[in-house]
């Protein structure tokens, strides 16, 4: 079992850090041909911000995965386990990780923007 990074209240067991790793693989894979279709079938300026979504998915399940942190869990109070999901027993905690989520959201939507900015600038 990996440890969460330093600071962070953990929500998944392995197979779900896991099932985000898988995630931000595939994300970044799809990123990476919707870029190169782009580029090669010269698709309007404006439309190439589309990478930003397959992007965004891969830094979401990617930080998910790093903190051990399900946004989607956190969100509802729940945690995974062995046999599922089960309700967070304390609310203090079940209100850190809810606050948890929401940074690593907005941490993955700036990387986001980020990778496609550079992404639109320099690889386009």
């Amino acid at each position: 079992m990996t440890a969460p990074e330093p600071g962070a209240l953990a929500n998944l067991d392995d197979a779900g850090v896991a099932a985000r790793r898988r995630r931000a693989y595939l994300a970044l894979a799809v990123a990476l041909v919707v870029l190169l279709g782009m580029r090669w079938g010269e698709a309007p300026y404006a439309a190439r911000a589309l990478l930003f979504l397959p992007l965004f998915l891969a830094a979401e399940a990617w930080l998910e995965a790093g903190a051990r942190t399900s946004r989607r869990l956190a969100t509802r109070g729940r945690e995974s386990g062995v046999g599922g999901d089960r309700p967070v027993a304390d609310a203090a905690r079940a209100d850190a990780l809810r606050r948890q989520a929401s940074r690593l959201r907005t941490h993955a939507l700036v990387l986001a923007a980020g990778a496609t900015g550079a992404a639109l600038v320099f690889a386009l």
